[in-house]
């Protein structure tokens, strides 16, 4: 249920949204305004009503979120919404409402699957403190670790980045791991990293919203530098430039990688306890 208007320079659009829908956009690369900057040049979306959520991140009431050029997004609600979007700067591509949204209920429960192995791992903490100095060896578990695999432009990086905001906005402190070089959340193409999440700002909707999509952890993240990882699709087919040149490395830089995180876990009871989400490149 769309309600479009237009003036001389902004087009409108309401969007009501039923129980488990999306609103799915698509913004072109450029600005058609001569405009660079500021709120009033650019393509904006509010939430005017009821719940929806961004990669597992709640949107705010009335507060109006820009998008930057070519921004790709689906604004999701459990429960029905309103939301407006303002076009000032001629972005917006496609704006549409869908109701093919079962991979969000998979997404969720998902979740909760991984949050049930987390109270395991807290409850073996506790279980080990009762059971200090009776002699008896207590055995810690483990959070769960999670690798997400499949081709290129399935999805990987969308379910780390919802699969990481339900965990932080319940208290936990997960390790998210990126090595995809050719376009890490975490650092710049071309590097593999991780990083311990554990505040809400890291996983927000203007998080998501920001240039590149990048995840900006409250720590420094652990990077290593890669190389150059060019990904292309062609006729149908997916193809790699430097891939051969640098697995070495990179089966270097992967085990380098898990000795660190394995030594940040064993002193780090709620890194360890929450676990690992792990974001595999398409190649692999």
């Amino acid at each position: 249920n769309t309600q479009p208007t237009m003036d001389s320079t902004t087009t409108t659009t309401t969007h009501n949204l039923p129980a488990e829908a999306e609103l799915r956009i698509e913004c072109s690369t450029k600005k058609k305004s001569n405009s660079l900057s500021g709120s009033e040049h650019t393509t904006t979306v509010t939430l005017l009503q009821g719940s929806c959520e961004l990669f597992g991140a709640e949107l705010a009431h009335n507060t109006p979120y820009p998008m930057e050029p070519g921004t790709k997004l689906a604004l999701y609600t459990w429960h029905g919404c309103t939301l407006k979007v303002e076009d000032h700067a001629g972005m917006l591509l496609h704006q549409y409402v869908s109701t093919e949204t079962n991979a969000n209920v998979a997404h969720v429960n998902t979740h909760a699957q991984l949050e049930a192995l987390r109270d395991r791992a807290v409850a073996s903490l506790t279980t080990t403190t009762a059971g200090a100095g009776t002699g008896e060896t207590q055995k810690q578990i483990q959070g769960p670790r999670v690798l997400l695999t499949g081709p290129a432009d399935c999805g990987k990086s969308s379910l780390q980045r919802i699969l990481t905001a339900y965990a932080v906005k319940l208290g936990r402190s997960p390790i998210i791991v990126d090595l995809d070089s050719t376009h890490n959340s975490l650092s710049i193409p071309g590097t593999i990293a991780a990083a311990v999440v554990s505040s809400y700002d890291s996983v927000s909707v203007s998080s998501h919203l920001n240039h590149e999509g990048s995840i900006v952890p409250a720590t420094s993240p652990l990077v290593f530098w890669n190389g150059s990882c060019t990904y292309s699709r062609s006729n149908g087919n997916d193809s790699y430039s430097n891939i051969d040149s640098t697995a070495a490395l990179t089966k270097m830089q992967v085990s380098k990688l898990g000795e660190s995180i394995n030594a940040r876990t064993k002193h780090d009871v709620e890194a360890r306890t929450a676990g690992c989400i792990i974001n595999a490149p398409g190649i692999w």
